[in-house]
């Protein structure tokens, strides 16, 4: 994987910890601790995901079989998340709004570690050489 990938789960941890503190103080501690709770299910399914996924693109590469355990993995997972989302809101009437907050913590921990990317390599665009025509 890339150095940009291995870092956004832990980005994404220290957001989590940064909107529940907020989350908790403006909401209350309950609020704060599912919005912990909810970030923890998502870095976890993003860790899940690019494990499982670079199995997939690995074995794609290399024009080999793609082993059914990762695609099995996969499909796990998305019926895994479904499910505990469900029995978080519907049947435990817990604040939908905090699972919010605790899911957006993986695409902020993305965008951050996007901006940090380009911010510390060369993005200067390349000019291409006029050639004759």
């Amino acid at each position: 994987m890339t150095p940009l990938l291995d870092r956004v789960p832990l980005t994404s941890a220290g957001i989590a910890v940064a909107a529940a503190a907020v989350g908790a103080f403006l909401r209350g501690a309950s609020f704060g601790a599912l919005t912990l709770l909810a970030a923890a299910l998502a870095v976890a399914n993003l860790v899940v995901l690019r494990r499982a996924a670079g199995r997939l693109v690995a074995a794609t590469v290399a024009n080999a079989e793609p082993p059914m355990g990762a695609a099995l993995v996969l499909i796990a997972k998305f019926g895994a998340i479904g499910v505990v989302l469900y029995l978080l809101i519907v049947t435990a009437h817990l604040d939908p709004l905090a699972i919010a907050l605790g899911f957006s913590v993986v695409p902020a921990g993305i965008f951050f570690e996007s901006l940090r990317a380009n911010a510390t390599s060369d993005t200067t665009p390349q000019t291409p050489t006029a050639g004759p025509r």
